[in-house]
């Protein structure tokens, strides 16, 4: 249990570098659109309002997904994967754009699972 704990509160902390590699990513592949709001200016308010969704979605989402994983011992990377994109699905249901809203947040849920993960195997 002190394993997930603090997996759940270091975790998340991994979707600040995953806004900062999106924006930049953004900036390069799509420079006429990152003219009209610069991204830099942006990352910070990005960034927090990122982390409080994410740690709420890690803490009442994601955890007891885990834990029963860890119950039927099915605690492996690739199903901490699926869950974080089964997250990724739930979230991209709101948007118009679903395609695009998937791949968004599936790169940002599964940087948060990674992250989590790593944690979880190295305490």
């Amino acid at each position: 249990m002190r394993k997930n704990i603090i997996s759940v509160l270091v975790g998340p902390l991994a979707i600040i570098p995953a806004i900062f590699v999106m924006g930049l990513a953004s900036h390069l592949f799509y420079p006429e659109e990152s003219a009209v709001t610069d991204w830099k200016q942006v990352f910070n308010f990005y960034s927090v309002i990122a982390l409080v969704i994410t740690y709420v979605l890690t803490a009442f989402l994601a955890l007891p997904l885990v834990i029963a994983l860890q119950k039927m011992h099915a605690f492996t990377l690739l199903n901490v994967l699926l869950v974080a994109l089964g997250i990724a699905g739930l979230l991209c249901l709101a948007s118009s754009s679903q395609l695009f809203a998937f791949l968004y947040f599936g790169f940002f849920t599964v940087s948060v699972a990674l992250a989590c993960w790593g944690v979880h195997r190295w305490v």
